[in-house]
């Protein structure tokens, strides 16, 4: 099983398809997963159930004064889990375990058919994502946990590092140049923490394919 995580724009499932393509030719059978944070059915049910039974409270659809970020519109729920440090601490928990075990089923249900498993985004982009989206002030030691051992370990984790100038002049998904400094900053911190082969996805594309497959091959081979 491999990893690519980076930002927005750092080439992750550009990079994903060139290995699975590299490996088939090896003659490899390889599968691409994609498990974003937080994109489970059952968490979105909990989320829209949460945002109904709040929808009365009128109060409760006006945001603090810090603006939300994108991704996160005014909704009572969300607006709650700002007010309240506890709630989002629990909602934060609620996403982890869903993601973890999400990438469980994602990684296993490949596996078991011999599969080499290729993840677009897989621990070190939730906690990152996590902390961006839920707060940076929490350490959240617990949810990283939750995620990290859920989620079936890589025998090759890539951290595609880009900075915030050339991921917004890449893709734009309309972060401020504000975000995405801060998106770069806890990949960086997150990657310190969690470990993987750092690579430079500012270089050449054609070089960044070679060294990450002469990686897979070594970790398979």
């Amino acid at each position: 099983m491999l990893a690519l995580s980076g930002v927005d724009g750092s080439g992750k499932s550009t990079q994903a398809r060139a290995l699975q393509a590299s490996l088939e030719q090896l003659g490899y059978d390889a599968a691409i997963v994609w498990t974003p944070l937080a994109s489970n059915r059952w968490l979105a049910r909990l989320a829209r159930s949460a945002r109904r039974l709040l929808h009365p409270f009128g109060s409760l659809h006006h945001p603090p004064n810090d603006a939300l970020r994108r991704g996160r519109a005014p909704n009572p729920a969300s607006v709650l889990r700002q007010r309240s440090p506890l709630v989002n601490h629990a909602w934060a928990t609620l996403v982890a375990l869903a993601n973890g075990l999400s990438h469980r089923r994602s990684v296993v249900q490949h596996a078991v058919r011999g599969r080499v498993v290729i993840c677009d985004r897989y621990v070190l982009d939730s906690v990152a994502r996590l902390h961006f989206f839920y707060g940076e002030a929490p350490s959240f030691r617990l949810q990283r946990g939750l995620i990290a051992r859920l989620s079936p370990r890589p025998t090759r984790s890539f951290f595609l590092d880009l900075p915030s100038e050339a991921s917004a002049a890449r893709k734009d998904d309309g972060w401020s140049s504000e975000e995405l400094g801060t998106q770069v900053r806890l990949y960086r911190e997150e990657h310190a923490i969690l470990g993987a082969i750092r690579l430079d996805a500012s270089e050449d594309h054609e070089q960044l394919c070679a060294q990450i497959a002469h990686e897979a091959w070594r970790s398979l081979g």
